[in-house]
């Protein structure tokens, strides 16, 4: 009886043995396996800079007066030609006035110089006035003429100075802040004075920092791919 009773039960041990057996081998981890991947890879690199307009015009006053109006919006875009500001014109007005009257006078004074020398040409044929006479008259003629050159060239400055006291955008861009406000007095005769700044910003350019050695590390880097790039071709 005790001999039977020891072969059954390690029967059951047994048995109980490969069942634990079974179950750990079913219940084991599945294993993924990945495939390397082989690519061209672009290193780069992050460097702090700023942006600028491809062009920045100042806009000054050339002329003294009151600024009258400004006649746009600080940060928005304006066209070429534009009035920005307007100058006090008034002084300039009655100086354009004054050349035109100047000139005018110039010239009558050349027409009556010029036909009193013709008069004196004929005349000193016939001896009827003496050489002096009609040197004067020549004389008189080439003072004219100098006078009107003078008063046209002062025409043209007024003409100038009053076109100064309407300020206008030289190009399409974008206006900043303005230097001075409506009321204040502009002192630009002589010595032009910052009233705005135009930027034309169709382009930009970017500035940035980077220290020398990485900057001769990429002129290096670059000869030598040149100098490799002409060997195959050759």
């Amino acid at each position: 009886m005790k001999k039977g009773i020891v072969i059954a039960l390690s029967g059951v041990l047994l048995a109980g043995c490969g069942k634990k057996t079974e179950n750990v081998v079913s219940q084991a981890l599945p294993i993924e396996v990945a495939k390397p991947v082989v690519k061209n890879v672009t290193l780069t690199r992050d460097y702090p800079g700023y942006l600028t307009a491809e062009t920045t015009i100042n806009i000054v006053g050339r002329v003294n007066g009151t600024l009258l109006s400004k006649n746009y919006v600080s940060g928005q875009r304006v066209k070429k030609g534009q009035t920005l500001f307007v100058i006090e014109p008034t002084l300039y007005e009655d100086a354009l006035k004054q050349a035109e009257a100047s000139l005018k006078t110039a010239q009558a004074n050349l027409v009556y110089a010029r036909s009193n020398y013709e008069r004196m040409k004929e005349a000193v044929k016939s001896d009827a006035v003496s050489r002096i006479q009609f040197l004067q008259a020549e004389s008189n003629v080439a003072t004219c003429e100098a006078a009107v050159s003078n008063a046209e060239a002062e025409l043209q400055t007024a003409r100038t100075n009053l076109n100064y006291c309407y300020v206008k955008s030289p190009i399409d861009g974008v206006a900043d802040l303005a230097e001075y406000s409506d009321g204040e007095y502009i002192n630009g005769e002589g010595n032009p004075v910052k009233l705005t700044t135009i930027y034309k910003d169709d382009h930009m350019y970017s500035y940035f920092d980077i220290s020398d050695n990485q900057y001769l590390s990429h002129e290096l880097l670059r000869d030598a791919k040149t100098k490799i790039s002409g060997r195959n071709m050759l």
